[in-house]
């Protein structure tokens, strides 16, 4: 009984002595932190500003826009030495989030000077993602990466669960300004942990950053990798989720505001956030159920119980819905990565990890900015709908790919199932 006890005083396990890791840890979350209140209050300015679903959808397009070219700084984070990558993106952005209250107190502040730094931050905050992606197989065993990308994800749902709430509870007391200010405190306390991550976890000796010319050819070497791989397959299917989810959230700031205001939009967040945090936290638990039939089944319940939360007149059934639709979005964001991690050739993991990330955020600026648009013609309940129609869509699309749904448990999984590398995969003959 005794190897039970450090599980349940101490969910880090065997990564409680990890100092490096407890670092990249921290960084995370002061991160996720710092995302929740740039996105809240971002988006509910708009709002407050203009009253209008066509500048919230413009906004949720220019703050997710810039997703969609990760791909181009996957190479990037493969030759540049991590921790200076970590650093510097925290230092830009510490500094533009600035902007905002800077420009709202000497009183040049308005929605287009909102429009212009959305895009800036989220942009160089791109650089975060794929090169912690790419520092973790540096800092645990394979064994532990599920354990700690479930750490990571769960702490980052947790952060954001809460301040998603609270974000609306302070737009309602201080104002949505004020939180900039405080984002900016967060860029900094995130790159005071990056910065004492030790050289032996980031290998930045190793680090190249030689020839720029390879930078084309390097960027061709991840397209073709994964071409003809059942990770087309996966990212086809999200691109339509993601559509529909950019949809929903370029109007839900005039959703909540029909049901309660600036405190109904933080709660509605908070709600998926949560969700999301508890499918993470139950992602290890299911990393040997066979892949594809976890994906299908996941998005079907997470499309029916989005419509639930839709028809229901009461506000905590829509809020109790909201969380469980979201579920599935913690279990694949955990085992999706867990399964680039284990299944990819190291050189070339920063490049996937972008490309993925880049090709599952590319339809919801789309959609946010389309959404907001056709709200005002049809109104905001119809928009909001896509969302049951994208997860059921492709809960199905998964289901009818038999190599998709075929697949084994996620520790089973390696780069010759997924079909991964030059002109390895057969996806196309799978169907």
């Amino acid at each position: 009984m005794a190897p039970v006890v450090p599980r349940i005083s101490n969910p880090l396990g065997g990564l409680r002595d990890n100092h490096d890791f407890l670092r990249l840890l921290s960084g995370r979350l002061i991160t996720n932190l710092g995302d929740s209140l740039f996105f809240i209050g971002a988006m509910w300015l708009a709002y407050d500003l203009t009253g209008s679903t066509l500048f919230t959808g413009l906004a949720g397009f220019l703050v997710r826009a810039p997703s969609v070219l990760t791909f181009l700084i996957g190479p990037l984070v493969d030759r540049w030495p991590i921790r200076r990558v970590l650093v510097s993106s925290q230092l830009f952005n510490g500094l533009a989030v600035l902007v905002i209250p800077v420009a709202h107190w000497t009183g040049n502040f308005s929605v287009w000077v909102l429009l212009a730094v959305l895009p800036v931050v989220t942009f160089v905050n791109q650089f975060v993602y794929p090169a912690q992606d790419v520092a973790l197989p540096n800092l645990v065993t394979d064994e532990e990466l599920t354990t700690a990308n479930t750490l990571l994800r769960t702490g980052g749902r947790a952060v954001d669960m809460v301040f998603n709430a609270v974000s609306g509870v302070l737009i309602g007391v201080v104002g949505a300004v004020s939180l900039f200010v405080v984002d900016s405190v967060t860029f900094a306390v995130a790159l005071v942990f990056f910065a004492s991550i030790s050289n032996r976890a980031f290998r930045d000796d190793e680090a190249d950053q030689g020839d720029p010319a390879g930078y084309l050819e390097e960027l061709e070497d991840g397209f073709a990798y994964i071409r003809r791989s059942l990770l087309v397959v996966f990212l086809g299917g999200v691109t339509v989720v993601n559509f529909s989810v950019g949809a929903v959230l370029g109007v839900l700031p005039d959703f909540a505001a029909a049901i309660g205001g600036p405190d109904a939009y933080g709660f509605l967040m908070g709600a998926t956030a949560g969700g999301t945090l508890t499918g993470t936290l139950v992602a290890p638990a299911m990393d040997d159920v066979p892949f594809g039939w976890l994906l299908s089944g996941s998005f079907l319940f997470a499309g029916t119980a989005f419509a639930v939360a839709l028809w229901s007149p009461w506000f905590s059934v829509t809020l109790a819905f909201f969380y469980l639709a979201t579920l599935p979005v913690g279990v694949s964001n955990v085992l999706y990565f867990t399964v680039l991690q284990l299944s990819v050739d190291d050189e070339l993991l920063g490049r996937v990890s972008s490309l993925s990330r880049s090709a599952a955020a590319a339809a919801l600026p789309v959609g946010s900015v389309i959404g907001g648009a056709v709200a005002t013609v049809v109104g905001t309940v119809p928009v909001m709908f896509t969302w049951t129609i994208g997860t059921v869509f492709f809960g199905l699309y998964v289901a009818s790919h038999r190599r998709a749904r075929s697949l084994p448990a996620t520790v089973e999984l390696d780069s010759s199932k997924l079909g991964l590398g030059r002109g390895t995969g057969e996806t196309d003959q799978g169907r």
